[in-house]
């Protein structure tokens, strides 16, 4: 079986050869693994490692993403959640929350002018997709899929911190639909833009925040 075979096979519920694979990882694993199997990019150790499933998606063309003299850095989008690098344990680093860019939200209101996940439908550039498709497909007949995750409480948590928004889900849950809503705003356009783009040829829409790598 090819991997798109094994994966079609799976989805509809028979048996396949073998388990249809994916992969995603940090960059420091990405690049260790690059230099223990010998190889020089994403996309040779995908193969290397036997990956069925390839990724397309939009690629972000919105407001420059700031980074900050202590270190800091924008993630995500503009007006996002702003991270520090942590040494991690054992090696490489731990991107981490520094600034909330909702903290300061107590009301509905207080969201007006501002972004959530994905920012506006403009901030992303979608005539690409056809291209990355057509690049995976003349190196194999791979499981297609489109990414993006409709905003739930762990996204959240990242705009606002742990601790006030698990307070506000008991004090304050209409304010929490707010966000909610307003996190999700283009959402639905964005997935139905990227599906669109793909003119059929995108065979999933799978909920994952591992960006379109090539």
């Amino acid at each position: 079986m090819n991997s798109y075979q094994r994966f079609k096979t799976t989805v509809s519920h028979h048996q396949p050869d073998r388990v249809p694979c994916d992969f995603s990882a940090e960059p420091e694993i990405i690049e260790r693994l690059q230099q223990y199997l010998g190889v020089k990019s994403y996309t040779e150790l995908l193969k290397a490692l036997g990956i069925d499933r390839r990724t397309v998606g939009p690629c972000y063309v919105g407001p420059a993403l700031r980074k900050y003299d202590d270190g800091s850095y924008e993630t995500i989008v503009s007006g996002g959640p702003i991270v520090r690098d942590i040494p991690a344990p054992g090696g490489g680093v731990i991107p981490s929350t520094v600034i909330f860019p909702w903290a300061d939200v107590d009301k509905p209101e207080d969201l007006d002018g501002r972004t959530g996940w994905s920012g506006p439908l403009e901030w992303w550039d979608f005539s690409s997709i056809p291209e990355q498709i057509d690049a995976w497909q003349a190196e194999g007949p791979y499981w297609l899929s489109a990414h993006g995750d409709p905003s739930g409480l762990q996204h959240l948590q990242m705009w606002v911190g742990d601790e006030k928004f698990l307070l506000l889900l008991a004090e304050n849950p209409d304010l929490v639909m707010a966000m909610i809503e307003k996190h999700n705003e283009h959402s639905l356009e964005h997935a139905l833009q990227t599906l669109e783009a793909g003119e059929g040829r995108i065979h999933e829409w799978k909920f994952s925040s591992t960006p379109a790598v090539r």
